[in-house]
């Protein structure tokens, strides 16, 4: 290559004394990519004038698995992880060095069983997760870094929208369908000291203020929540227990997250006819269905809405001095009960508390992967 770019550089100086020698070395830079050479994409966590300070793309593994607490210009956080076998669990964090005005943070629990056909190797509930963590950092700093500090900013719309094209992105890969992640991310703004929240699944996320009042809580996005019931059956879905708990379409024990394309209208209505076909009149037993729809033909009900929606709960609240905030996987919050993870979250060192959390799930007997995040929010 050295030796093409030399030639064409004699040549095109030969010729015309005014074409600069650097023109001659980007057009071989265009070759080499034309080439096959591997350039990697423009990141934008590489611009310096990037507002967002993320990890955007690094294994969990590669980031920090300690409760080593980093500080922050008065934000404290520490992160840890118990992986289970399935190992399905991402988390993201601001970078040692990160600056900038914004702090974010993520919880993406994936699901899915093993697989070894397709694309994504065998693990694509760990592979969903991991797109989903660095797709959401990605696209957030994007947005944030098209608008200067004067600009109002959509929050609200910009996780939204996110999430739409996150999950479009993910439900058009080939071999993803029994596939999935949760996503609970956390916004810090330190210049209007606010705090967005935006959520979908059940890794949820906890803040009290320095009274260890609660100051908000994320709520699972299950089919135990009755409003996620009704939006389930009005899309067409139905739920029935299964392995002990309650799943939509006999499968999925979240009403909410990215992925999961196997859940569909076709399928709900095939479960319940054979349902009806072994048990006749029975056919409702063993199903939670809304008040509303237990005369209904359930079988002929569709909104034409996604029955398992990647759509967000998107909330912002004021900076809480003093405050605290945990976001786990559902590991913690289905073994660890919320009074105690209170106590620890609020009688706990900086440096304990994501340790602690994981310590007591582990001694609880914990099955399942568990991520746990704690920030320490300063007093003004």
């Amino acid at each position: 290559m050295f030796f093409l770019v030399t030639r064409l550089s004699k040549s095109m100086k030969k010729h015309n004394k005014n074409i600069r020698v650097s023109t001659v070395w980007a057009i071989a830079f265009i070759v080499v990519c034309a080439w096959g050479g591997s350039v990697h994409a423009w990141n934008p966590f590489d611009c310096f004038k990037c507002p967002v300070a993320a990890a955007p793309a690094t294994r969990v593994e590669d980031i920090k698995n300690s409760s080593d607490p980093e500080y922050h210009e008065g934000v404290v956080w520490a992160a840890i992880s118990l992986p289970s076998l399935k190992d399905q669990d991402e988390y993201a964090i601001p970078d040692d060095d990160a600056v900038g005005r914004y702090l974010l943070f993520g919880i993406y629990d994936g699901h899915g069983k093993y697989d070894r056909s397709g694309g994504w190797g065998e693990n694509k509930g760990k592979q969903v997760a991991q797109y989903v963590k660095r797709r959401m950092c990605d696209l957030c700093c994007g947005y944030l870094c098209e608008h200067s500090d004067d600009d109002m900013r959509d929050l609200l719309n910009m996780f939204h929208l996110m999430h739409g094209q996150i999950n479009a992105e993910i439900i058009s890969q080939p071999g993803l369908d029994t596939a999935g992640s949760t996503a609970t991310t956390v916004l810090i703004d330190r210049k209007l000291r606010t705090i967005t929240i935006a959520h979908t699944g059940d890794s949820l996320c906890i803040i009290w203020d320095r009274d260890k009042k609660v100051q908000y809580a994320t709520l699972a996005h299950t089919p135990e929540c009755d409003e996620e019931l009704v939006r389930v059956y009005r899309a067409g879905g139905c739920v029935t227990k299964a392995a002990g708990s309650w799943r939509v379409n006999g499968l999925l024990e979240m009403t909410r997250s990215f992925g999961d394309a196997q859940i569909t209208c076709e399928q709900a209505r095939d479960l319940f006819l054979a349902r009806q076909k072994d048990l006749g009149e029975g056919a409702r037993r063993g199903m939670l269905i809304p008040i509303e729809y237990e005369t209904q033909d359930i079988s002929s009900v569709s909104d034409g809405t996604p029955i398992v929606s990647s759509e967000p709960d998107v909330t912002t609240i004021p900076f809480p001095d003093g405050g605290k905030i945990v976001l786990a996987s559902d590991g913690l919050w289905n073994t660890v009960n919320a009074e105690t993870i209170a106590e620890i979250a609020n009688e706990s060192g900086i440096e304990h508390v994501a340790y602690d959390l994981r310590e007591e799930a582990a001694s609880c007997g914990v099955r399942d992967d568990v991520s746990v995040i704690a920030i320490f929010l300063p007093h003004t």
